[in-house]
């Protein structure tokens, strides 16, 4: 089994401007594009289905979304622990609008190793970097976070080029883990695209 890290360039304002919109449209968008995806094969499916659409509604249409606003991006200090069809709402409304830029992907059993080598020592000694980006698996957005998967994450845009600073043009060094490098080349290819989009980075981790 795999784990996928997505990559969007999204302002996010421009996600904030999605929660409490009451956009219908958006909501049936996303129920169409993800409503089976997310369930398909679960026994419980038709159930599982309508709860995870009232937590879409709630988001998009409802009083909960205009309250997630109101916390602006970086949320409350302590932020909520949501459940998991709140979860897989924030991931379907991720995917629809935002713009995929790049993946990082790791097996089940590379999965310490991407988040607590790689991530936490090896990525940010290459490029040279005080930014965690441990933040790019786990990150508050709008005070809501997720334990399990999906659980999401990002940069803003002042925070990129402090990661990828001059590595947009300039060959990183080689690296002795075949993994590394390429985790590292899709992580400097991602940051640079939404560099150049002037956007912010919002990720999610599947």
């Amino acid at each position: 089994m795999s784990y996928m890290l997505e990559m969007y360039s999204l302002d996010w304002k421009a996600l904030g401007e999605v929660f409490g919109s009451g956009n219908k449209i958006l909501v049936g968008q996303i129920d169409k594009q993800f409503g089976e995806q997310f369930f398909r094969g679960s026994p419980t499916a038709e159930h599982d289905r309508a709860v995870w659409r009232g937590a879409l509604d709630a988001l998009i249409g409802g009083r909960r979304g205009q309250e997630l606003v109101a916390s602006g991006p970086q949320g409350p200090g302590v932020p909520e622990q949501v459940t998991d069809s709140t979860a897989l709402a924030l991931a379907g409304i991720i995917r629809t609008v935002g713009d995929r830029v790049g993946e990082m992907e790791h097996s089940t059993s590379s999965g310490d190793f991407f988040r607590d080598e790689f991530l936490a020592r090896e990525a940010p000694a290459i490029l040279r970097t005080t930014i965690n980006l441990g933040l790019l698996v786990s990150r508050p957005l709008f005070g809501l976070e997720h334990d399990l998967y999906p659980s999401w994450g990002g940069l803003t845009k002042m925070e990129i080029p402090a990661v990828v600073g001059s590595f947009s043009t300039e060959k990183p060094p080689e690296a002795d883990d075949s993994d590394i490098e390429g985790w590292l080349y899709d992580l400097i290819d991602s940051l640079d695209a939404v560099r150049q989009n002037g956007a912010d980075l919002v990720t999610l981790y599947l």
